[in-house]
């Protein structure tokens, strides 16, 4: 078996890319390069992280792109994002689905249907783990369901953001969403509405709350169980705080033993 991955953090978008004031994060790009080690530990193949600046949309389509060429039948794709989140119009003014939902990259918007349109380039039995903590991640790999992220030092985007951005030259987010034949599981940073929080000063970790939670959960790889377990025991790191609950979410092709297996498994 042979896995891959490809980790991006985002702290500053490009100044004048969108609307409204995005304040810079603290952790994102510290939780690419903690995810990127963690990766390294597990077996992987893991691309040096693309962060800040290098990050843009060109970048990241034709990374996983790249990705899903080169990687086999039965293959394990890890990726990671943290950054800031948002939704644009749906431009077909669907009323069943207002908004799709956004990576916000250096240079703009990758759209969820975008993302989704990717996941079908990956061949027959492939595994797909993403792990994003954004606002709104929980439905990036789907079009579906809304999740929100917020932070200790205001990472927030402007609510103009969400009712006035557009889709930034995003043409595909109109097109059909093909067949996806690989199995996708998604670790979200929380649920519907809710806020997901940056790395926080005086509790002395570089990486935002959620990766913080994760890594410590994995503990080296000490951790035993299988995805869905992996996760419920992170949301026991958030236990007593009702405003953010991390999220489990899959799509694609079933895949039973991925379902079953210790998360950043390859073989």
């Amino acid at each position: 078996m042979k896995g891959i991955s490809l980790h991006i953090g985002i702290n500053q978008v490009k100044y004048g890319t969108f609307p409204g004031s995005f304040p810079r994060l603290n952790g994102a790009e510290e939780d690419a390069a903690s995810m990127y080690q963690l990766a390294l530990d597990n077996g992987f193949q893991a691309n040096e992280p693309i962060l800040g600046n290098d990050a843009t949309r060109d970048a990241v389509t034709k990374a996983i792109s790249k990705i899903a060429n080169e990687l086999p039948e039965g293959g394990l794709f890890l990726l990671t994002y943290s950054g800031h989140g948002g939704q644009i119009k749906n431009p077909n003014n669907d009323p069943k689905e207002p908004y799709f939902q956004t990576w916000c990259l250096y240079d703009g918007n990758l759209v969820d249907k975008t993302l989704y349109g990717l996941w079908a380039k990956f061949k027959k039995d492939t595994r797909i783990l993403v792990v994003s903590d954004s606002c709104y991640s929980g439905s990036v790999v789907q079009l579906m369901q809304q999740y929100c992220r917020q932070f200790y030092l205001a990472r927030k985007l402007q609510e103009h953001f969400r009712t006035e951005a557009n889709p930034v030259n995003e043409s595909s987010a109109t097109d059909t969403l093909a067949t996806v034949i690989a199995c996708v599981i998604l670790f979200a940073g929380c649920q519907d509405d809710q806020k997901s929080k940056d790395s926080d000063p005086a509790t002395g970790s570089p990486n935002s709350r959620f990766t913080t939670a994760l890594l410590g959960v994995w503990n080296h790889g000490k951790f035993v169980g299988n995805h869905k377990q992996f996760l419920t025991a992170i949301q026991g790191s958030f236990s007593g705080d009702s405003l953010q609950i991390p999220n489990y979410f899959v799509t694609g092709t079933e895949n039973e033993k991925f379902f079953n297996q210790k998360p950043f498994t390859i073989n």
